[in-house]
């Protein structure tokens, strides 16, 4: 054997005794596995720190340590008491986050170096995906609260050749993702390129019969719906749901003994997940082969937690919408049936989703907090407070029951106008008696009370730099543990879950994900329950949306106060700014250019096209709700792959 002399890969190769590729400034291999890259040359010599944190958070030391490894985070150069990292051999700069009591909090790149955001292609890539594999599939993320696909592309991309269907898929997405936020140092052909390489990696591995039936094959399927629907927002184009329905198609092909896989479960779960998503949004019913699918193959064995509880509510939601769209078009009412079943499915689905609140884990509920005593005064409230939740996963849920609710309400505020002319009148009686506009308003308060924490104090568009942007500011539990008793009691419970991470780490989860969830659940809530103008006829919308003339109830109440109006179709145009969907000439114009957009034709194709016509509405308040309400419109028919995942 030939002694070639000392290894020249990077330390953290070095010392798991692995082989490195030694490329700069970090290797390919820490950089697959989301571990940190300790760089080239001789470690410096260590200053160890006794760990003292278990002392004020009841943690191990020895529990953390081993939690971080699992999470293919390297501590070799955490410093929890926030000391410097001045000697790392590293081109880049490295960021110690000074971090509470119990934090799992690991020193990050500072992504505004310049080596990053202006280094060559092959560079910017490696870093891309260590950002996707921390910032999309871990940080904020957890098998508590999962929708069965993103929480589990590390943990089977660590066995991946570089070359797999599903490493390719990674970097495909990773580089479209980090092509938008630092659109001005990256050749836009790169990510396209990649999805290339990805799509033939994805067809060998389609026509193998080993490859197609692994799970990372699904995933690696999954993973390029999800960049299809990414260029969907940021390219404006139109959605194609041709990934995923192949997903589905590799799922229901398996034999039975290929179902035991390790991840197959989560992956029926996601599927599950999607479906239920399209059949709300349209009102409509799943095909009998896949609903039959889902019942007797998927909901027996996928993971059981609020989230996939609330999807399967979600099924009957979608049938209460279709059995209120059949009695409306039978042509004889009293020889229907449709009238009793949709009245029994209104009833047991108002039942399920207040059962629904028993199972939410305590630490799940969200914690109320207000502008000057909690949180900063930059951050815009509504009526001077917000919610904060443990990540954007658990709000998205719960925002997703508030729609459940909201639709079922809706349906009953709608059966109101109709006089209850095909419901029994004794039925009719307790209906009615159950029926009450406030319901409606206290569910939308809510959902208002969320948007300042998916949307903080930004103003301007995403870009990388305001990952280490210190003027950003988000809502947290790290705000109120030191305001109130019952401030202290939320920290706790949060700090104890699986959701904690350090306030930085939250601030960037949520810059990243917080304007495009906040976008899909306002649009929902914008295209649902928001009234046209008396003038305006009948709306263009799903099958879920409002019937012809003004919504209200027979007191002439509106489901929405003007207030909720006008902050949610604000916040929603502002998300869309964010998102670089919206220019800011749309959100502020001149009256003088108003003019009348019409949404009824069906005709808007893209975000864009609606955003090009939106624009010419005028500034006041209810041209500005016109404006949101076409928006939304054509976010659900262009960008209808979306999903709150």
């Amino acid at each position: 054997m030939v002694n070639r002399g000392a290894s020249t890969g990077c330390i953290t190769c070095r010392e798991r005794r692995v082989k490195c590729d030694e490329q700069k400034p970090k290797c390919k291999e820490c950089l697959r596995l989301g571990r940190e890259c300790a760089g080239y040359g001789r470690r410096s010599t260590r200053v160890r720190f006794k760990d003292v944190t278990a002392r004020f958070s009841g943690k191990s030391s020895r529990g953390s340590s081993r939690e971080g490894s699992r999470n293919g985070n390297s501590n070799s150069n955490s410093n929890s008491n926030g000391g410097s990292d001045r000697d790392s051999p590293l081109r880049t700069t490295t960021t110690i986050v000074p971090t509470e009591a119990g934090s799992t909090s690991h020193p990050r790149t500072s992504w505004s170096d310049d080596a990053i955001l202006q280094g060559p292609p092959q560079v910017q890539q490696d870093y891309a995906v260590d950002f996707f594999l921390t910032y999309v599939t871990h940080i904020g993320r957890s098998k508590e609260s999962t929708r069965g696909f993103l929480e589990f592309i590390r943990p089977a991309l660590a066995t991946e050749r570089p070359d797999s269907a599903l490493s390719t898929a990674v970097n495909a997405v990773a580089m479209k993702l980090w092509a938008w936020l630092n659109h001005p140092n990256v050749d836009q052909t790169i990510p396209g390129k990649l999805l290339g390489h990805a799509l033939v990696r994805l067809q060998d591995a389609v026509e193998d019969p080993e490859e197609r039936a692994r799970d990372t094959t699904v995933l690696a399927a999954l993973l390029l719906q999800m960049y299809d629907t990414l260029a969907a927002v940021f390219d404006q184009q139109r959605a194609q749901g041709t990934h995923r329905e192949g997903a589905l198609a590799l799922l229901l092909t398996r034999a039975d003994g290929e179902k035991r896989s390790k991840f197959f479960a989560n992956l029926a779960g996601n599927i599950l997940h999607a479906k239920v998503s399209m059949c709300v949004r349209e009102g409509v019913l799943l095909p009998p082969n896949e609903l039959e699918w889902l019942e007797t193959q998927v909901i027996p064995i996928v993971p059981m937690n609020p989230s996939t509880l609330l999807d399967i509510i979600g099924l009957d939601v979608a049938k209460v919408q279709h059995l209120y769209s059949e009695a409306k078009q039978a042509e004889d009412i009293t020889s229907s049936s449709a009238p009793t079943e949709l009245f029994e499915n209104i009833q047991a689905v108002d039942a399920q989703l207040k059962q629904w609140l028993e199972v939410v884990p305590q630490h799940w509920y969200p914690f109320r907090v207000h502008t000057g005593r909690d949180i900063d005064p930059s951050i815009a409230t509504y009526q001077g407070a917000c919610e904060v939740y443990p990540s954007v996963q658990v709000a998205n849920i719960w925002n997703a029951w508030r729609i459940y609710r909201l639709i079922v309400e809706k349906i009953k505020l709608q059966l109101s106008n109709s006089g209850f002319a095909f419901v029994a009148p004794a039925r009719a009686s307790v209906l009615r008696n159950d029926l009450d506009t406030r319901e409606i308003q206290d569910i939308t308060d809510g959902l208002c009370h969320s948007i300042p924490f998916y949307l903080g104090n930004r103003t301007s568009p995403v870009v990388m730099s305001d990952m280490d942007d210190p003027h950003l500011t988000f809502p947290t539990f790290h705000d109120v543990q030191q305001t109130t008793t019952d401030g202290q009691r939320a920290f706790l419970q949060y700090r104890a879950s699986d959701h904690h991470v350090s306030r930085l780490d939250h601030a960037r989860h949520v810059i990243l994900q917080g304007p495009l969830h906040m976008t899909i659940i306002l649009s929902r809530i914008i295209d649902m329950l928001f009234a046209e103008d008396e003038d305006s006829g009948e709306r263009g919308g799903s099958s879920g949306s409002l019937p012809a003339g003004n919504p209200t109830t027979a007191n002439n109440q509106k489901p929405l106060r003007p207030e909720q109006e006008q902050w949610i179709s604000e916040q929603f145009l502002r998300a869309l700014y964010l998102l670089r969907l919206l220019p800011e000439s749309a959100r502020v114009v001149s009256p003088e250019n108003d003019t009348n957009v019409d949404d009824k034709n069906n005709q808007i194709p893209t975000v864009a096209a609606a955003a090009a016509a939106a624009s010419q509405s005028a500034q006041a308040a209810p041209n500005k709700i016109s404006k949101a309400r076409i928006l939304a419109s054509a976010l659900r028919r262009g960008l209808w792959t979306l999903t709150v995942l």
